[in-house]
Formats: structure tokens, sequence, C-alpha cells
């Protein structure tokens, strides 16, 4: 898998982008062998690869990971496109839950909002320049 060999180089290993992909691809692996009757025996360690994908992803860029990988996992999630369901296998798993529990402090922060229409990992930014023409015509 390349995001495998990505994670394992200097720079890969710690962006949060390259963890945020392999949580993904982890949760698409798992959802394939669980329907395919796999043996438990094989698939725990891509569950615990996908654990392991979704602390580094939030270690490392724990503000814009986190809104994306609850949307991922949770059935529910409002305004959630159908095929972003990489994570929902795991959405009763007790670890999982706990990992992506908003802190309290953030609960009440406003969080990056996905641009619409565009891939789920794009977050939008205020523009500064924008705000600053804005502030100049007021």
């Amino acid at each position: 898998m390349i995001g495998e060999r990505l994670s394992q180089d200097p720079s890969g290993a710690t962006s949060p982008r390259v963890w945020l992909y392999l949580a993904s691809a982890y949760g698409q692996r798992y959802t394939a062998l669980k329907a395919s009757n796999a043996d438990p025996a094989e698939l725990e360690p891509v569950r615990a690869k996908a654990l392991e994908a979704v602390r580094k992803a939030l270690q490392f860029d724990r503000r814009n990971n986190l809104p994306i990988l609850q949307m991922l996992s949770q059935v529910r999630y409002p305004g959630k496109p159908a095929n972003e369901n990489d994570l929902e296998v795991f959405a009763d798993d007790p670890d999982f839950t706990k990992l992506l529990a908003p802190d309290p402090d953030e609960a009440a922060a406003p969080q990056p909002r996905p641009v619409e229409g565009e891939a789920a990992n794009v977050v939008e930014r205020p523009d500064p320049d924008a705000a600053a023409a804005e502030d100049e015509r007021a």
C-alpha cells in the first residue's frame, strides 16, 4: 500500500494527511474483509492499524482532522455524502468512539467546514485579504 510506504518516509511519518488517508484505507479494507466473512484473526490487525492511523492523524492535526474523521465514522453526520463512509464500520467501537469524541474546549470552538462540492478533506479557511477588503468597504 502506497500510504504505508509514505508513513515510513520521514516527511510522511508526520503528515496528518497521510495518516488521515491511511485511516480511511484501513477502514475500507476492514469493511471489505468483514463483508467477505474474514476470520477475526485477519480483521484485528487491520482494526489496530486503522485505530493507530486515526491516533496519528489527530496527533499531527487534531483541529482539522477531528471533524473529518467524525464525519467518516458517523452514520448520521449532517450533510454527509453517502460515499464518505470509510470508518462507519467502527461507529460502535468504543476505542474509536472515545478517540473521536470532541474535547470540551473544542466543542465550543468553531470547527472548519468542508467546502461544498469538493473532497471531504478540503477545509474552508477564512481569506484574510477578503476580510480586509470587506473592512475597507464598510
